[in-house]
Order: structure tokens, then C-alpha cells, then sequence
């Protein structure tokens, strides 16, 4: 347990004044040799507590130098090893990366898929969760009326978006989407893919929209026979996981992390399941040793 030393140090000095203000009182009632060995006493005892509460701050600091230096350790070791342990695990594969909250890709991601051999075709981040506050900005190709439910305008931009990448379809749509701030495309659409790593969660209750754009997102390459992994980082707030599981899917909970990239390469080997550190994984990476590789 980690000691407020600040806290103590201000008790200490409380009980200090109290001990003052005692000892003036008590100067008029008893004798002075009596209130001088009072004062010593209560004074020892205050100053071995002083010692002892330095003595834990102390410990409680190297202790924590030394986690510190142990996590650096890990964590340089883990990015030693990882590019072992992933290469050419998937040859073949050739995978779109679709972001639904409006956030940096997790770091290293693409490195470790491109070690691993896969061919990256596409990167899409949805911006702002399709916000369609402003009709102004909807692309005039989608033929939306006024009076259209915004849940189904989400709906279709979702799903306008998915047949893009996976068969270059829409292209005025996507196009138009780009211009107005919708989505930002890395890559090329329309390209073979075997695989798409959707990425979720959110940092913000406002922005989770699962049934509009994730749902319908996955549906999609599902009913493609698309294989699709859901991830999301380790500290993200509203966690994505459950719902993703729900629709079948292999999930990776810890993807901004060296074991959560790990075991995403290896569930895209072929071993799915829900790998992470939190309460909806049912274990940390998948089984290691060499799996047929899962490109179709």
C-alpha cells in the first residue's frame, strides 16, 4: 500500500500544536517537572513515527523504481521478440482495418501485421461517428429525404462503406464521404481480402454507436464469409468486447499492447476465440506453436 507521506506529516504536525496548546494549558494545574517529562515522552514517540513513516516512504519508492524498471525490461524484450514470433504467420492474407471511434491506430499495429506477411489493402477511420447533425454534409447521392430516420442514415453509410471496400462499390458515395470529413481512407478499395480487423470501444458515452455502425459493418463480411476480428485498447472506457462476441467473433482486448498484437496474429492463424486481460477474455494469447494459416 502506497503511504500519503504528505497526509502523516500533517497529522504529525497537528498533534504537535495539540500538544503545545496542552501543555500551556496544563502548566497552571501541574507541576513543571511532571509536564517536561509528559513532553519528552509524547516528543520520542512523535519522532519514531516520523522515522518509521520515512523509513516505509523509502521502500515504497525503490519498490516502485523497480517495477519501473522491470516493466521497461519487459517491454523492451517484448518488442524484441514479437517480430520472432509473428513472422510469416500470415502469408497469403490480405486484410482491411476498419476504426470506429475516431482514434489513432493502436501503435505498431500495422508493422506487426506487415512482419507477420500480411498485406495490408485498406485503412478506414470513421470520423466523428457519422455525424449527421448538419444535413448540409450528407452526400447528395445517397437520395436522402428530411424526414429519414438518422438510425437508418447511419445505417447506410455503414454498409455503403463495407461494399466499398470489399468490391469497390459506391464509389460516389465513398468519394463524397471523404470530402465532407466522414472517413479517412488509407490504401485502396475493391482489392481481395481475406480478413477485417474492426476496431473499437470508445472514450465517450455519446460517440458509442454499435447498432449503426458496427453492427451493420459486420453483418456485412459476415454474410461475405469475411473472417472478422474485433479489438480495442486495454484502457478504452466503453468497452466494444461483449457485443462483439455476441455476433460471433474472435476479440482481442488489449490490442495497443505486445501480448494483444501476439495473440490477434495468432487468432488470424487460425485460433479464434476472445483473448485479453479483461473480465469478457477467456485467456491471454491462444495456444502457441505453428497453425495452418487461415488465408482463404
Amino acid at each position: 500500500m502506497i503511504i500519503d507521506f504528505k497526509y502523516h506529516i500533517a497529522s504529525l504536525v497537528a498533534v504537535f500544536l495539540a500538544l503545545g496548546i496542552g501543555i500551556l494549558i496544563g502548566s497552571t494545574m501541574l507541576g513543571s517537572n511532571s509536564i517536561v517529562e509528559t513532553q519528552k515522552q509524547l516528543t520520542n514517540n512523535l519522532n519514531q513515527q516520523m522515522q518509521v513513516l520515512r523509513e516505509q516512504n523509502k521502500a515504497v519508492e525503490m519498490r516502485s523504481n523497480n517495477l519501473e524498471t522491470n516493466n521497461h525490461i519487459l517491454n523492451e524484450f517484448g518488442e524484441n521478440v514479437l517480430p520472432v514470433l509473428v513472422e510469416n504467420r500470415l502469408l497469403g492474407q490480405k486484410i482491411a482495418i476498419i476504426q470506429t471511434n475516431n482514434l489513432a491506430l493502436p501503435n505498431n499495429l500495422k508493422t506487426v501485421l506487415q512482419t507477420a506477411g500480411a498485406k495490408i489493402n485498406s485503412v478506414t477511420n470513421i470520423m466523428d461517428d457519422f455525424d449527421i447533425s448538419d444535413d448540409k454534409l450528407l452526400p447528395d447521392t445517397l437520395n436522402i429525404t428530411p424526414d429519414e430516420d438518422r438510425h437508418n442514415i447511419v445505417q447506410s453509410l455503414s454498409q455503403a462503406v463495407a461494399q466499398g471496400i470489399l468490391l469497390g462499390q459506391n464509389t460516389d458515395v465513398i468519394n463524397s464521404l471523404v470530402e465532407k470529413g466522414f472517413i479517412k481512407i488509407e490504401g485502396t478499395y475493391g482489392l481481395p481480402v481475406n480478413a477485417v480487423i474492426i476496431i473499437g470501444g470508445s472514450k465517450d458515452n455519446q460517440t458509442v454507436k454499435l447498432a449503426d455502425i458496427d453492427f451493420p459493418i459486420i453483418k456485412y463480411f459476415s454474410d461475405s464469409n469475411i473472417n472478422i476480428y474485433g479489438v480495442e485498447e486495454s484502457d478504452i472506457v466503453y468497452s466494444y468486447m461483449k457485443d462483439y462476441q455476441k455476433k460471433n467473433i474472435t476479440t482481442v482486448d488489449n490490442i495497443n499492447t505486445i501480448p494483444g498484437q501476439l495473440a490477434l496474429v495468432l487468432a488470424m492463424q487460425g485460433r479464434p476465440g476472445n483473448y485479453g486481460i479483461k473480465e469478457t477474455a477467456k485467456s491471454l494469447l491462444p495456444p502457441l506453436g505453428v497453425a495452418e494459416n487461415a488465408a482463404k
